[in-house]
């Protein structure tokens, strides 16, 4: 239920403009996926997967794109765009 707790935390306090964005539901949807209950969790699960991905993306994009799988890398980079995105419009309202 603390999951619960953080959900109705969040749509209290994000504006309703963030709400009516498409990226709003996918973050729910995230959240649900790591089983997010507390803020500070959030927090660090968000920070812990944009390191990774931003790792990723960097090591595979240095040097050479021979033999790189660019499909990987590209799918990463948008998922990485899309948590940066939420830790700017969504989470610092937590």
């Amino acid at each position: 239920m603390k999951n619960m707790a953080i959900k109705d935390d969040l749509v209290k306090k994000v504006p309703d403009s963030v709400k009516t964005t498409p990226e709003w539901s996918v973050f729910l949807a995230w959240m649900k996926q790591n089983e997010i209950e507390t803020r500070d969790q959030l927090i660090a699960v968000l920070n812990e997967q944009v390191k990774f991905y931003q790792n990723f993306v960097t090591k595979n994009l240095e040097g050479s794109r021979e033999g790189t799988n660019a499909r990987k890398v590209r799918e990463y980079a948008q998922t990485l765009n899309f948590l940066k995105l939420a830790r700017e419009k969504i989470v610092k309202y937590v």
